[in-house]
């Protein structure tokens, strides 16, 4: 333990805990006090709060913001390039000809019954792919 501690242990270890709760502090003031207390000393917080929604994120939300800090310091974050390797590469090529290899035709619609049978047919064209 350094001086100070030594020191500060000394000033102070002749209260008690009783005198220690009755010293009134000097940065407290004499501010306005409340002269309305809520009766909240039985109730559980879920009987308290039963009118606003509770989510996740608000029993949460305190430890996920110190993990955050936590893990801003231990881990920075890094941006690092990946290496495209060349199977990937040629992966992506046949499935851009894959997929690029439909023709595109007009057809004239004359009546309803073409207009339902034409989305029918783009319909089951479509899914071909989705199937393989």
């Amino acid at each position: 333990m350094n001086s100070s501690a030594t020191e500060l242990a000394g000033e102070w270890g002749d209260i008690s805990d009783a005198e220690l709760l009755n010293i009134k502090s000097e940065h407290l003031g004499t501010g306005s006090k409340v002269t309305e207390k809520l009766d909240v000393a039985g109730k559980r917080p879920m009987e308290r709060f039963w009118r606003t929604h509770l989510a996740v994120t608000q029993v949460c939300s305190q430890t996920w913001c110190e993990l955050q800090v936590m893990y801003g310091f231990e881990l920075p974050y890094v941006v690092t390039r990946q290496e495209v390797s060349e199977k990937v590469k040629t992966g992506a090529t046949i499935h851009l000809n894959r997929a690029g290899g439909h023709d595109v035709v007009a057809v004239p619609v004359m009546t309803r019954e073409d207009r339902h049978a034409l989305t029918f047919f783009n319909f089951s064209a479509s899914s071909l792919p989705l199937q393989a």
